[in-house]
């Protein structure tokens, strides 16, 4: 998100997509909803009617950087189980599959 504001006023116009700013100021998120979408399931944690979320670009103390892209999430009864299936298909693991805060995780790519 290097330039949030045209960002966010971008996909409002061209999908409708509302932006609610959370976080620090210095490190803010732009979650983006489309009023009256239902995803997800009820028990999740964030409003279901978000469909997007933007992150601030990384710092670069921190590491490399990390140019602006689109990260698919996808929500999984077993991350591993399909790491595996994945590579059995011809993917790739990029980060195998990890515990964090409330989720297990994996970064995949496909052929």
């Amino acid at each position: 998100m290097p330039d949030g504001p045209s960002a966010t006023a971008f996909y409002e116009a061209v999908f409708g997509w509302q932006p609610e700013i959370i976080g620090s100021p210095e490190a803010p998120l732009a979650l983006l909803r489309l009023p009256g979408y239902v995803g997800g399931e009820p028990e999740q944690t964030i409003s279901r009617d978000v469909v997007a979320v933007m992150a601030p670009p990384s710092d670069p103390s921190a590491g490399p950087a990390i140019p602006p892209h689109w990260n698919v999430n996808l929500r999984v009864a077993d991350a591993d189980a399909i790491a595996r299936h994945a590579v059995s298909l011809g993917g790739t693991v990029i980060m195998p599959p990890t515990d964090a805060p409330r989720f297990r995780s994996a970064v995949l790519t496909d052929p």
